[in-house]
């Protein structure tokens, strides 16, 4: 046979229009290659559905991430410790405001680490002096006023061993003396005159020393 007068081969696309035409004769085998082509077609036209439902919500997460970005880039702005512009730039400075006032409230560098102060958070200074006061509190419960009657009076430590109720007034002469010695308030008191408490009479006598400054 002369090659010019061999078969040419049918185009692809003829021979599967064929095999799937209901109307031409099949074997066995053609019938089952239908099948598989139908249920491959299925799976095709599946996953193109898939695609498109995931290419939509790429878009709306890509515009939505655009929008996210332009808001996020007009909130940007430079600003100091005290600016309030944003609801949370306020709220950032509120709290440098009251970190600032916590550590104003702290005596100095007395609850920070010797010798060079060391690295002391305000939080763990704060801690610390929780614990000065309360044994401070501790402490002023045991104390006494003794008196002679003549007007002569002192504080006397009571070693008790755990905190006994003596009286409520001792407690406060005794925050009252600290106070004085602690403000600096020099000179000797005036005695107290009758009718009035010693607690009395060291405040009045800080309001009249408050009046002539």
């Amino acid at each position: 046979m002369e090659i010019q007068d061999a078969k040419q081969a049918r185009p692809h696309c003829e021979l599967i229009a064929e095999l799937l035409d209901s109307r031409q004769p099949k074997t066995e085998r053609e019938h089952a290659a239908v099948r598989e082509i139908e249920r491959l077609r299925h799976d095709i036209e599946r996953h193109i559905a898939i695609a498109s439902e995931y290419a939509t919500e790429c878009e709306r997460l890509r515009a939505e991430n655009a929008k996210l970005q332009q808001e996020l880039t007009k909130g940007i702005h430079t600003c100091g410790p005290t600016c309030r512009k944003t609801p949370r730039c306020a709220e950032m400075a509120d709290l440098r405001a009251e970190l600032a006032a916590c550590a104003a409230a702290l005596p100095g560098v007395y609850y920070m680490d010797s010798p060079d102060g060391g690295d002391v958070s305000v939080s763990e200074q704060l801690r610390r002096m929780a614990k000065d006061a309360g044994r401070y509190r501790l402490l002023r419960r045991k104390f006494a006023i003794i008196s002679d009657g003549e007007g002569h009076a002192e504080f006397c430590a009571l070693n008790l061993p755990r905190p006994t109720y003596i009286a409520p007034s001792s407690a406060i002469e005794l925050d009252t003396a600290l106070d004085r010695e602690r403000l600096g308030l020099d000179g000797v008191r005036p005695p107290t005159p009758v009718g009035w408490s010693d607690t009395d009479w060291i405040k009045r006598r800080r309001q009249l020393a408050d009046r002539k400054q």
